[in-house]
């Protein structure tokens, strides 16, 4: 467990390191990739969303952690800074419904759309 978390640790430096420089240059965009392994609820069932490397993934339950990463509050800090924030998902679109992917579009265009509050105890994906 000592090695995951040196490894989490290590990539959200390198993220807040990267983040600043961004505040320095102020782009017009940010591409950001989510630091990898990321972690999979084992009850939802991730066939159709291309984790064929289990290098990219740790599976929640092996990991003893709860719940997922917490985009929400991710959201939040950004929509602080930038309220015209961008967001910019990647799929594959042959892998994944229209009516998932409208799904998850409405709940980050809620997400971005509430108080300043965070609301990572809702997840709704």
């Amino acid at each position: 467990m000592e090695a995951h978390d040196q490894t989490r640790a290590e990539a959200f430096e390198r993220v807040e390191r990267e983040l600043a420089f961004m505040s320095l240059i102020q782009p017009t965009y940010v591409l950001f990739h989510y630091p990898k392994p990321v972690i999979l609820d084992d009850r939802v069932d991730w066939n159709v969303w291309r984790f064929h490397d289990c290098r990219d993934y740790v599976w929640e339950q092996a990991y003893s952690e709860e719940g997922w990463a917490p985009i929400e509050d991710y959201l939040t800090i950004i929509r602080k800074e930038n309220p015209h924030v961008k967001i910019m998902f990647e799929h594959r679109s042959d892998l994944v419904t229209d009516g998932q992917l409208e799904r998850c579009y409405r709940w980050v265009e809620q997400l971005l759309s509430e108080p300043d509050e965070s609301t990572s105890s809702n997840n709704s994906i």
